[in-house]
């Protein structure tokens, strides 16, 4: 009996408790809001909504500054298969244990700013003015991996006799 009380008492203020979050901070709080949806799901991995419309977005600026006509369902289609590729791609990197330490990301980035005649900084801001130095990073360092997992793929496919 004393332990039904106890349960009693507390549930009592923790409903007082609630009544005064809601009566001090309104329904604000008490709402639910959605920050972002799932685009697609992807094996273990998610492709949310607000990175299809920015991938959408810049497929739709690219075909308007070569001056090519493409409808945006279309762009749409095409930006969720390139980000599933991509997902698909960096898990398998991550399935065949494929890891950059900060070293041999320093490295390859001094490396691809040498062959292109730039600067590391340069590279990163390529990325997108609004990504801080750290997201940058890791697209690059996506975007490396990526390119490794092609480059095995292939020299896995050439036999030399």
């Amino acid at each position: 009996m004393k332990l039904h009380n106890n349960l009693g008492q507390k549930l009592g203020k923790l409903a007082s408790l609630s009544t005064v979050l809601l009566a001090l901070f309104g329904n604000a709080y008490a709402e639910e809001q959605v920050l972002d949806s799932t685009a697609a799901v992807v094996n273990n991995g998610i492709i949310l909504e607000s990175e299809l419309n920015t991938h959408t977005q810049k497929l739709l600026s690219k075909y308007a500054a070569t001056g090519a006509k493409v409808d945006e369902i279309t762009a749409r289609r095409q930006a969720l298969q390139s980000l599933i590729t991509r997902e698909l791609i960096l898990q398998i990197a991550q399935t065949n244990g494929a890891e950059v330490t900060d070293m041999q990301l320093d490295s390859t980035l001094e490396s691809a700013a040498l062959r292109n005649n730039t600067t590391t900084d340069k590279i990163l801001k390529s990325y997108g003015p609004n990504l801080t130095e750290a997201q940058a990073r890791e697209k690059f360092k996506e975007d490396y991996l990526i390119n490794e997992i092609r480059r095995s793929s292939v020299r896995q496919r050439i036999h030399i006799s």
